[in-house]
């Protein structure tokens, strides 16, 4: 289904008239099938390999950060390069990062990347809300966005590259928000019916009604345990001894 489809049959189940008219135009449903489809991405039991994303950009030499939206959660970051072949950098801690790369970032030597860490990337004030010269202060020197942060997540790496790199981050990704009639997510088009029962729950909560959000909490949990069941057996296929 379409998010136009989801919302037609959000309106059918839940009565809702005011959030779709009768020609399916949005009046409101679409917050709730995508908080629907956010609680559905996070939910303990979604633990499919469609839940895992890959993220791809290009550092070039010199540069120490990459930002990026919708992640919720980083788990690897990989590095390549035409002639180096591709490699798996080590996490840091921020502290430990700090310690290890201490010059300002312009000031850094460049080399072959060996490090990530999670970026902290805001500023106070956010840097759209500094005063004229105010950005300043930061560039060249502090790991912070140089715009809103807002919606925002990164890593820095160290050393910088001297050549252009590739970065490969691996983790854990909502899934792109439904706003054209046409558009299609994960959940829309393989489990449309979860979708709608997620939004549900959403409308539950926003009604202040416990009850009715713990039963499609529960729906939805009976649900997603058969998905999990199938991912369980895609994952000990082929496997006939245990390791150790």
């Amino acid at each position: 289904m379409n998010l136009l489809e989801v919302r037609q049959q959000f309106r059918i189940l839940s009565g809702r008239f005011d959030l779709v008219d009768n020609v399916g135009v949005d009046l409101g449903a679409n917050f709730f099938i995508n908080e629907g489809q956010k609680y559905l991405d996070r939910h303990p039991m979604n633990t499919n390999r469609r839940a895992v994303g890959r993220l791809f950009k290009i550092l070039h030499a010199g540069d120490y950060y990459i930002n990026f939206q919708q992640c919720r959660s980083i788990k690897e970051v990989w590095a390549a390069t035409a002639t180096g072949g591709r490699w798996q950098l080590t996490k840091k801690a921020i502290e430990d990062f700090r310690l290890t790369y201490t010059d300002m970032w312009g000031s850094l030597t460049q080399g072959s990347p060996e490090h990530y860490t999670p970026a902290f990337l805001r500023s106070v004030p956010e840097t759209d809300h500094l005063p004229p010269g105010g950005l300043d202060a930061i560039l060249g020197f502090a790991d912070v966005m140089a715009g809103a942060s807002y919606g925002y997540n990164g890593v820095l790496i160290g050393p910088p590259p001297d050549v252009d790199t590739h970065i490969e981050v691996w983790g854990l990704f909502y899934s792109d928000t439904l706003t054209a009639d046409a558009d299609y997510s994960f959940w829309s088009v393989n489990y449309p019916s979860l979708l709608v029962m997620a939004a549900l729950r959403s409308v539950e909560i926003f009604n202040r009604n416990t009850q009715g959000m713990k039963d499609w909490e529960a729906a939805i949990a009976l649900e997603l345990g058969g998905i999990d069941a199938d991912s369980v057996e895609e994952e000990i296929s082929e496997v006939d001894q245990m390791e150790g």
